[in-house]
This record gives C-alpha cells, structure tokens and sequence, in this order.
C-alpha cells in the first residue's frame, strides 16, 4: 500500500462511525431530572428564614388562616386548629413584631437549618423572652410531611407558650394583672376581658349622663351666658340632649381607644361611632333649626301671620330632610362606599322611584302651590268641597282641617289644590 492509499484509508475510518451512525431514541439525562425530596414548599417553609418571613407576611396582611399553617399543634383536632389557629397566630406575630431583639436575618437560610445556637439539627432558635424567673424559648422545629416534603414549622412547645407570653409582654397594663381566661378568650378576634370592659364604659357613660345631666345643663348655660343674653335657658335646654350625645361619644371612643380592641370588633365599632357621630349632628343642626325658625316666627307674626305659620313649616320640613339626606350620605362615606356612585345609581333609577311615589310627589307639588299660592293659610276657618272647619297644618303630603264637629279630616294636598276653597277669613265685609 502506498502512502497515499494509506492515508485515505485512515480517514475512511475516521469519518465512518459518523456516516453510518443510526439516529436512537433520546435518553434524559440524570441531571434534568428533579429528584422529590427537593420540591420546593408552595408557602416557603424550605428554611427557618423563608418560613418565618412568609409568616410574617400573612400576619402583616391579616391571613390569619394561613398563618396559622406555620404553627405545629402537636395532637389538637382539625376543629380546634381552625378555631385557635388565627388567634394563636395573631399573637405569635406580635411577639416578634414588639421584640426589639428579634432578627428576622439572623435566622439560617439553610434548608438543613444552623447548627451553631448548640440545638438539636431539626432546631432552630427564633426568640427568646423572660416568663418568671425563666426564660422561654421560641423555636422552629423541621417536620417531614407525609409527601416526603421537609418544612419548618414553629414548635409545639413553642406554640403552646405563645398565649402565655403574649399575657406578659403585652402592651396593655392591665393583661399581665387579669385572668388568663379574660385575655385567652376571644371575641371578635378580641380578647374577653376588653369587650367587658367595652360594654362597662358604654353602661357608665349611661348612667353619669342620667345623673349629671341637669347639672351640666346648668353649668352649659352659666357658659353659654358669657356670649351673650340670647343664650337663654330655653336655648341651650333645646341644644343639651344632641350636645350631651356627641360628648358621650367622644368620651367612648377616648375610651375605646385605650382598651384597644381587635381590629375586627374595632371596623364594627367604629362603623357604629360613624353612624351615631353623625346621627347626632344632624339631631343637633335640626333643633338649632328650629331655634332659628322659632324666632323668625316670633318676629314676622305680627306683620306676615299667614307666612310665619304655613311657609316656615314647609320650610323647616324641607331643610330638615335635606339635613337627613346628607347625613345618610355621610354616613355611607364614612363606612367606604362611594356616595357619588349610590347618587349616579339614583339618578338612573329616579324614573322607576317617580313612578312608584307618583302620588306621594304629586301631593308634595299640591302643597308647595297651596302655600305659594296662598288661598288659605293656618288658622282660616274655610269651606273646601263639603267640608267645614278650620286649617290646622299644610304638610308636605297633607292638609289637616279641624270640622265643626271637632273631628280632623286630612286631605292630600293634590286634591286639596284642585278642590273649590271658600276662605271665610278673607271676607272684608259680612252681612249682620
């Protein structure tokens, strides 16, 4: 064989494994695959770290219920869990979030936890906190769940001294004086013992206001004297009782603030102060209108008679339903709902509430053309229709007529407009 034949041959060989080779079946390689016991935990609880962050997180968020899922109940039932868990957890995050020395970095990001706080390899010092003479421990526990999944859970130990030590390092005074029961029992996310307390102050505001009240009528008016003499004694005893009720509730929520209720019971109360606070503005813009209109109907019942007693009290009606309008819409502003939107939604609907309360505005119109129009006012003796007798109110939806037989009849202002009205009171001359 020449060199040159020799040299062909060699690269024949060379290049023949890779022109003959067969195309096989694909095998994965060892690598890609992902063994189980690495999975990863859907809520982070891989480390001491990632678990505890995760859990202050949800406490943060107010998912008690998940929460509760970083907590090791030892032998409770699933019933007991579901009850227990979102208090027990609320508490245990408070622990943390108080303890100045708690931190969160100090903790091992290693899924097979530190090994150098001198604890067992499944363990995992958290906090530490002085109960007695003694000092209690806060520990994460590695538990292997039935899927072969590790995760790291607060320990059962650690868990059953968390209702004892939030008692201790709680930031109210009079908890660590109390009961455990008053302060282990909840309410409403609420301790008992502060929802007692709760009721106590809304009973003894009850009673002081009963019993001081006519002392602080006088003391109101001796006050009120300094501005001037129109503060009389019948102003400010029409003005005491809504000024007496906003002071009542000043003095609860001063006192709900220091007992501190859960913030469940606390969205209710507060929801109830709302409604209440403005209840008794509009209780007490409703008597300082009358105030007002009591006056202007002492001044023009000399001169304008018939005004002062049929207009005013259309008037004093009108501005005090406007004054109940406004404070339904306050009132839903205050609980979160937007007023803009449930008055749009009322405008899209007003031909649906005009057709049901046809009558009803029909007669509002008849009124406000009676009292515009004047053909009669309070206190005339005149013949409507078949009827005899004296006009006593023209209200907004109705006439009231006192007859000869000193019975009432009242007759919807719709009606009363259209009927035929003889007014005695208008005659200038009378035969005799």
């Amino acid at each position: 064989m020449t060199k040159v034949e020799a040299i062909l041959f060699c690269a024949f060989m060379v290049l023949s494994p890779g022109i003959y080779a067969q195309p096989g079946p694909r095998t994965p390689s060892v690598s890609a695959a992902k063994p189980v016991g690495n999975a990863e935990d859907p809520l982070h609880r891989d480390s001491p770290q990632s678990a505890v962050i995760s859990f202050l997180q949800f406490c943060h968020s107010k998912n008690l219920t998940q929460a509760a899922k970083y907590l090791n109940f030892g032998t409770l039932s699933h019933e007991q869990r579901v009850d227990e868990g979102p208090r027990v957890a609320q508490q245990l995050g408070q622990l943390l979030d108080r303890d100045p020395a708690f931190d969160v970095a100090a903790l091992s990001r290693n899924p097979e936890g530190g090994h150098e706080d001198g604890l067992p390899a499944n363990r995992e010092r958290v906090a530490s906190f002085k109960l007695g003479n003694q000092t209690a421990e806060l520990q994460l526990e590695r538990i292997t769940r039935r899927s072969g999944l590790a995760v790291w859970l607060f320990s059962a130990d650690s868990v059953n001294l968390v209702p004892k030590l939030a008692q201790v390092t709680s930031d109210h005074p009079l908890e660590k004086y109390l009961p455990t029961p008053l302060v282990s029992l909840t309410l409403l996310d609420t301790p008992l013992w502060r929802c007692i307390a709760l009721i106590m102050l809304g009973a003894a505001l009850a009673i002081v206001t009963r019993v001081f009240s006519r002392m602080g009528l006088k003391l109101a008016e001796a006050a009120a004297l300094r501005f001037g003499p129109e503060a009389s004694h019948r102003v400010m005893e029409t003005l005491w009782a809504p000024l007496l009720w906003l002071i009542c509730l000043a003095l609860f929520r001063a006192g709900m603030e220091w007992i501190g209720p859960a913030a469940r019971l606390q969205l209710y109360l507060n929801r109830t102060l709302a409604l209440a606070f403005f209840l008794g503005l509009g209780w007490l813009a409703a008597r300082l209108i009358d105030l007002g209109l009591d006056r202007l109907r002492a001044t023009m019942l000399l001169r304008h008679k018939s005004f002062s007693s049929s207009v005013l009290p259309l008037i004093s009606r009108l501005v005090k339903l406007s004054i109940l309008l406004l404070t339904i819409a306050a009132v839903l502003s205050e609980w979160g709902y937007n007023a803009t939107a449930i008055l749009a939604g009322l405008g899209v609907g007003s031909i649906a509430i005009a057709l049901a309360a046809q009558k009803t505005i029909e007669n509002f119109f008849g009124g406000v053309s009676v009292i515009s129009d004047r053909p009669v006012s309070v206190g005339d003796f005149c013949k409507i229709g078949d009827l005899m007798g004296t006009i006593e109110d023209i209200g907004l939806r109705s006439t009231r007529i006192r007859t000869l037989d000193r019975t009432q009849v009242s007759v919807p202002n719709a009606q009363f407009s259209s009927m035929t009205r003889e007014n005695f009171e208008k005659r200038d001359k009378m035969l005799f």
